[in-house]
């Protein structure tokens, strides 16, 4: 199947903050998560949703790992880590969802699960006092402090990833998880050709645009600059 055209209409404000949010789910998503397939991401408006990465398991587990729900955490975190390195250092109240379920993680890793530096099970709160309650929420901070770390490494060194998946959310508004696989691979998905994120003349028709978007968050004002229409190159074709 041809790629569709790419829509030539200005985008609602806002839209581009949301794409690159969701954007940084999919690259941690994609990048980390392999347990399981994205299904779809999207920027279409559902209720109070702005937009969501849907993964889906490959296979029904038992139990979950360390290694695992950091990574859960990670992917979580990587939104405010995503939306601040595009923004310059601000970030929407949208991270709130994550941040809060990324802090639920972290408590039960420390408090349950043995997933932390010490034994002590704090489930349920039993004979815990406030300065144990203190020093317990201290290492649940630094814990999401560390992993937020991973988040901001991930999306520094797969931004163009990152910006390739968030022109394509712009681009169709909703998106399959092959079609994430074929931007990462360069190579045909069911609604786009991965090939042309690859093309050098992307990345240059991009730094205009994000400057750009810059500029209107900065202002509050709306992007009015054109999002890049990505040409397959003739290589590509052959």
């Amino acid at each position: 199947m041809p790629p569709r055209a790419l829509p030539r209409v200005g985008l609602p404000l806002g839209g581009d903050r949301t794409a690159i949010h969701e954007a940084s789910h999919a690259v941690a998503c994609y990048l980390l998560r392999r347990r399981e397939v994205i299904d779809i991401a999207t920027i279409e408006q559902r209720g109070d949703i702005c937009g969501f990465v849907s993964p889906v398991p490959i296979e029904e587990r038992k139990f979950d790992w360390r290694a695992e729900w950091e990574e859960d955490v990670v992917c979580s975190l990587v939104s405010l880590a995503g939306e601040r390195a595009f923004f310059e250092g601000d970030n929407s109240n949208g991270v709130g969802g994550d941040l809060q379920s990324s802090t639920s993680v972290v408590r039960r890793m420390l408090a349950a699960a043995g997933m932390g530096d010490t034994l002590t099970s704090h489930f349920g709160g039993e004979g815990v006092g406030d300065a144990h309650r203190n020093e317990f929420d201290q290492r649940v901070e630094l814990k999401l402090q560390e992993l937020y770390q991973r988040a901001v490494t991930l999306v520094e060194e797969n931004r163009w990833f990152l910006i390739a998946i968030s022109h394509a959310l712009q681009a169709y508004r909703t998106i399959t998880g092959e079609d994430i696989d074929a931007i990462h691979r360069g190579v045909q998905g069911p609604t786009l050709d991965g090939a042309a994120y690859h093309d050098p003349g992307f990345r240059t028709a991009m730094l205009p645009y994000l400057a750009a978007a810059r500029d209107a968050h900065r202002t509050q004002g709306k992007l009015s600059y054109p999002l890049p229409r990505v040409e397959i190159p003739v290589g590509a074709l052959a």
